[in-house]
């Protein structure tokens, strides 16, 4: 299932792992300083596998999208280094997947 960047608002994200071992994930953070909001938006694929209770994540490509209301000139795209990742994570449920992101916080994804 492919992502639509078009669609996303607030604070959030998706991610999709294949049972081919392929991962989608996009996530969006929205600031907003008075009436001006800034939108950073991630989005990166690549390959998943399971080591344990880590969700180890190989990133192929990622993108990020910055939309700013306030100052046009800060809006555009740019290439991300990519990078391996390795998450902890847990399931909290059968339909349920929390994992560990950079700022050591439990973000959760629920089964679709």
């Amino acid at each position: 299932a492919k992502l639509d960047p078009k669609h996303a608002v607030g604070n959030g994200g998706w991610l999709v792992l294949d049972r081919g071992g392929q991962f989608e994930r996009m996530i969006n953070v929205e600031t907003r300083d008075g009436t001006c909001k800034v939108e950073h938006l991630t989005h990166a694929v690549g390959g998943w596998k399971l080591d344990g209770a880590t969700l180890a994540l190989s990133v192929k490509q990622a993108r990020v999208t910055v939309s700013d209301s306030c100052k046009p000139t800060n809006n555009g795209e740019h290439d991300e280094a990519v990078k391996d990742e390795r998450r902890a994570l847990r399931m909290p449920s059968p339909r349920e997947l929390a994992i560990t992101d950079d700022a050591g916080e439990l973000q959760s994804y629920r089964k679709r």
